[in-house]
């Protein structure tokens, strides 16, 4: 049986493909690439990547959203492409100016940095996620993720942080992930 989710997403997708209305995001402007790149995600939601941008807080939850609700995903990144808004439940992304102007970095596609960079911007203040010589702006903590995965709507966040032995942590907290995520 197919799921609805995955067929109204690309519903959107055709749609935002078919527009005439032209990007907000000044240096990405070709329609086509994006919702190809969307379609792609919609059906491997694996091929979210981040690069080297430093987004990978970001990349988590985008991935998790378009695993989980692909539908809520496309949405939210061609809201952005369209409008510079998006609402992903009661979580508000709304990228500065600077950013909409900035070109995408080399390695990335653009349906992917659209979003990303849209998280990691909203939730900065001061920094300017758009500048390659501002290393913090990018840098996420684990409470800004658990932050984002509640405003995003879901509701049993379990934050497991490691300080010490990473060696012996990281194994048996990977199984539990991958027990919980099923």
């Amino acid at each position: 049986m197919a799921n609805p989710l995955i067929e109204q997403a690309m519903n959107v997708i055709d749609d935002f493909e078919e527009m005439e209305r032209p990007s907000l995001w000044i240096q990405m402007r070709d329609r086509k690439k994006v919702a190809a790149q969307l379609r792609d995600r919609v059906n491997n939601p694996f091929l979210i990547y981040q690069g080297t941008s430093g987004t990978c807080g970001p990349a988590s939850i985008t991935f998790e959203i378009a695993r989980a609700n692909p539908l809520d995903y496309v949405v939210a990144v061609t809201s952005l492409y369209n409008t510079c808004y998006a609402r992903v439940r009661k979580w508000v992304l709304i990228p500065c100016n600077d950013l909409r102007k900035a070109p995408c970095p080399l390695g990335i596609a653009e349906a992917d940095w659209i979003i990303l960079a849209s998280i990691r911007d909203s939730e900065n203040w001061f920094f300017d996620v758009e500048s390659e010589r501002d290393v913090f702006a990018s840098g996420t903590t684990l409470g800004e993720i658990e932050d984002w995965f509640k405003n995003a709507g879901y509701t049993d966040v379990q934050k497991n942080q490691i300080y010490l032995n990473i060696r012996m942590n990281t194994i048996p907290n990977l199984r539990e992930s991958l027990t919980i995520i099923r």
